[in-house]
């Protein structure tokens, strides 16, 4: 199965403002065709949900793993409602710390 083309192009997007290395494919829902997880190697507590809306519509979930050894859930840090893949970028930038190879 293959995720759908917005949602690809979003991660395209991402690896072009982020670079290729600054974040990893985190995907807990392979047969969820419209949603994937990212999260930064240097912080792997940290996840970031992407989920396809209408449109180019995204939401965005941040979460917060839990501690190694522990039986805590994991904590959701927040939800945020993105219109555009630069939106998306943001949020994924600014919550799980990532360094921007790209600046353009």
């Amino acid at each position: 199965m293959i995720k759908d083309s917005r949602l690809l192009a979003v991660l395209d997007y991402l690896r072009h403002r982020l670079g290729a290395s600054a974040f990893e494919i985190e995907d807990h829902w392979k047969a969820d065709l419209l949603a994937t997880g990212v999260k930064n190697p240097d912080n792997p507590n940290a996840l970031a949900y992407i989920a396809l809306g209408d449109g180019n519509h995204f939401t965005v979930i941040i979460e917060a793993g839990r501690a190694e050894g522990s039986d805590e859930p994991s904590r959701n840090i927040g939800t945020f409602e993105c219109n555009s893949p630069e939106d998306v970028c943001w949020v994924i930038q600014d919550f799980l710390a990532i360094q921007s190879e790209h600046h353009a």
